[in-house]
């Protein structure tokens, strides 16, 4: 059986898909100074969606020991500090290799946005095949180790 995280990091992977694919055709079809209507109408879809009523949950903490937690107490950790400078680092990274990605497949003829973010897709779609896949043979062996 697949854990959780596994489910959320698969399922993430393929709302990336479907968006890269959706966007690669939007991209394709749609004029460039017309896109910021595309944009606004997605926003507007997720305004109108029922998602956008969550309330957040209360603090937790707060309501455990009734203690408020310090107005910036987050940002005068280093453990946090590491943590958002780390993802912040990764996030720049792969922005570097998509871009990077996209012209390597343009010099090799590909020039069309739909067919770069297919190529693209099929990487994460294989992402999500391995990772089940290992889940798989961890679940089939009894064990896992995170």
């Amino acid at each position: 059986m697949a854990s959780t995280t596994d489910r959320c990091g698969c399922g993430g992977s393929a709302a990336f898909v479907a968006g890269a694919l959706g966007c690669g055709l939007l991209v394709d079809v749609i004029a460039a100074r017309n896109l910021i209507w595309v944009i606004a109408a997605v926003g507007r879809a997720w305004r109108a969606s029922p998602a956008s009523a969550l309330q957040p949950l209360g603090d937790a903490r707060k309501a455990r020991c009734g203690i408020q937690p310090a107005r910036g107490a987050l940002l005068r950790d280093p453990g946090f500090l590491a943590i958002i400078v780390t993802s912040a680092l990764i996030q720049g990274s792969h922005a570097a290799y998509y871009i990077f990605a996209v012209h390597r497949l343009a010099a090799s003829g590909i020039r069309r946005a739909d067919h770069c973010q297919a190529l693209w897709s099929l990487g994460v779609i294989a992402e999500i095949v391995a990772v089940r896949a290992v889940a798989a043979l961890h679940a089939a062996a009894g064990r896992c180790w995170w």
